[in-house]
Parts: structure tokens; C-alpha cells; sequence
């Protein structure tokens, strides 16, 4: 005879909150997908759609002004800026804001150490700055555009570089010791 299980109340609710939560882990994972294609969520578009005239011809003015934000480089203000200690050149190329920074280390570690210089480039997707890394001044990767790592490297002397950077070290290595002692 076949055995007849029998589940609680509780397991029930376990499993169908797990499956919920798988469900919405798809739907976030297919949002994100569709982005750059250019595909509009189905609420944005529910929202255009309950839009009279007037309405729809504000959204297209708001639209062009945002186009035209990120077809230009983000301003250096509004780019991140966690762990980035000095900037010590920037350019602006296209959409792509590229900078050389001299950048430091958690500062949950027991030594701070401030490296590089590092090639970052920062561009515009929709109202996030996504900071992309390029490498070393030294080692570029090779998606970077040779002029910009030409005019980098120029703006760039590297014998200064290492001056700032030991200053640097040092201040955030005094910085950690008083940390160590107050503790």
C-alpha cells in the first residue's frame, strides 16, 4: 500500500516562500537582462501608456535632455570616490570619464596601503556612475583607447607618483598605529 504523507502548515509556508523568492531572484535576474537591451519594464511602460499627449511630450523632453547627459563623460564630482585617495589625471573621451587614481586599501586591515596608479573609467548607466578598471598606468589593458593611455601616461610623472604615494603610506600607516593604541 502506498504511504500518504502529510506536511504541516509550516512546511508549506517554507516552501512557498522559497519558491516566491526563487521566483522573484528570476524576474530581478531577467530585469537586468533586458536593461541593455534597451527593453522597458513592464511597469514603466504601463505608466507611458496611462500618459495623455501633453504628458508624453514632457517625458520626451526629460528623455532627450537624459540622452544627452550620458552621451557626455559623467562631471568628476558625481564619480565614486570609496578608497581613492589622489586623482592625478583625468580625461574625458566619449561617454567615459578616465582617470588615474592612487587608491588605498580597507581600512578593517591592520596595515593601510595606498597603491597604483590604477586606470579607471567612469560612464553614465541611467542615473548610476559604474566605474570600469582599465589596469595600471604602467600595464593597461588592452580595451583602453591608446590616446587616452598616451595622454594618462603624459599628465602622469611617475617618479612623483612614488613621492606622493610613500607620503601617503605613511600618513594612513600612522593613522592605523593611533587607531591600534586607542583600542
Amino acid at each position: 500500500m502506498d504511504e500518504i504523507t502529510f506536511s504541516s502548515s509550516r512546511e508549506r509556508a517554507k516552501e512557498w516562500l522559497e519558491r516566491d523568492e526563487r521566483d522573484r531572484i528570476a524576474r530581478d535576474e531577467q530585469r537586468r537582462a533586458d536593461r541593455p537591451a534597451g527593453k522597458l519594464t513592464r511597469g514603466l511602460h504601463e505608466k507611458l501608456s496611462s500618459c495623455n499627449i501633453a504628458q508624453l511630450k514632457t517625458a520626451k523632453e526629460v528623455c532627450n535632455q537624459l540622452i544627452a547627459r550620458q552621451r557626455k563623460p559623467p562631471n568628476p564630482i558625481e564619480c565614486p570616490s570609496r578608497f581613492v585617495e589622489q586623482v592625478l589625471a583625468s580625461y574625458g573621451f566619449k561617454n567615459e570619464l578616465f582617470r588615474a587614481e592612487l587608491r588605498r586599501t580597507t581600512q578593517r586591515a591592520d596595515k593601510v596601503y595606498v597603491n597604483g596608479p590604477y586606470v579607471y573609467g567612469y560612464s553614465w548607466d541611467g542615473s548610476y556612475i559604474k566605474p570600469k578598471y582599465y589596469g595600471t598606468i604602467k600595464r593597461p589593458s588592452k580595451r583602453l583607447s591608446r590616446k587616452v593611455w598616451n595622454i594618462l601616461r603624459a599628465r602622469i610623472s611617475l617618479p612623483e607618483v612614488e613621492k606622493l604615494r610613500a607620503e601617503l603610506n605613511e600618513k594612513w600607516l600612522s593613522k592605523t598605529a593611533e587607531m591600534q593604541d586607542s583600542e
